[in-house]
């Protein structure tokens, strides 16, 4: 759920609840933008973009260059999907 707000810092009483996020409304519509367009280019680039930001790295920035990937060129060449975990049996 976001709270969408033009100003830096909410009023004590205005507290967002723990699962709700106050930004101001341009923010919010190009976040949900990038969010929905992470989510075409499937779950290989949502892991790949949540290990960079682990690492340390800007994930807006981050989510700003995924956003540049055609998600049909992503699947025709099988970057959407996870590849398969192989396990070593001794």
């Amino acid at each position: 759920m976001f709270i969408l707000s033009s100003s830096a810092s909410p009023n004590k009483a205005d507290a967002p609840s723990p699962s709700s996020v106050t930004l101001a409304s341009s923010t919010a519509l190009r976040l949900r933008y990038l969010a929905a367009h992470l989510h075409q280019l499937g779950p290989r680039s949502t892991f790949e973009l949540l290990a960079e930001a682990v690492q340390g790295e800007p994930l807006l920035e981050r989510l700003e260059v995924y956003a540049r990937l055609d998600p049909e060129i992503v699947h025709a060449l099988g970057g959407d999907e996870m590849p398969s975990i192989i396990r070593r049996i001794k």
